[in-house]
């Protein structure tokens, strides 16, 4: 199976009319619809390399829906979401409804590699409050991971530093 969707997408992204953008009628595009169900690392690798890949895209074209990113950390698709992360157009910092960033679902779900990669291209996020006025490193700590809890923490702790400065 994985080798037919790798193949599958390898033409149709070799296809110069090919839209790696269009939406289902569920409004997900093909990135967005790869990271939600953890596909390959090779699909995602090959919709990225189309260079008109909206890696910000969201679900339902909606402003408050999940974008790429917190799909592939929703689904613990930690290759996909690593890839994400390497390209410097990605938005860490956007939310979806309730306010939560992909930082608040990685540190919930303990993926520690992705909240260290988050964390590396902007470390502000770290700060922000969901709706509930709750930060990644409060859910880290409520889901018992202590660890996380606390890199993420030594972050906001930098960001105060650093406002205090100026």
């Amino acid at each position: 199976m994985t080798q037919d969707c790798n193949r599958v997408t390898e033409l149709l992204v070799a296809r110069p009319d090919c839209d790696v953008n269009a939406r289902t009628s569920d409004g997900e595009s093909a990135l967005f619809a790869a990271a939600h169900a953890g596909l390959s690392v090779r699909v995602v690798q090959l919709l990225l390399s189309r260079p008109d890949a909206d890696v910000n895209a969201r679900a339902y074209a909606a402003e408050g829906g999940p974008t790429v990113l917190m799909a592939a950390v929703a689904s613990r698709s930690v290759g996909p979401a690593l890839l994400l992360l390497q390209r410097t157009d990605i938005r860490v910092g956007d939310t979806k409804e309730g306010g939560d960033t992909a930082l608040h679902l990685a540190a919930y779900l303990g993926e520690s590699s992705i909240c260290r990669r988050i964390l590396q291209i902007d470390g502000s996020v770290a700060t922000r409050k969901n709706r509930r006025g709750v930060t990644p490193a409060d859910l880290a700590a409520i889901r018992g991971h202590s660890e996380l809890a606390a890199i993420i923490g030594k972050q906001i702790n930098r960001r105060s530093d650093l406002i205090a400065l100026r």
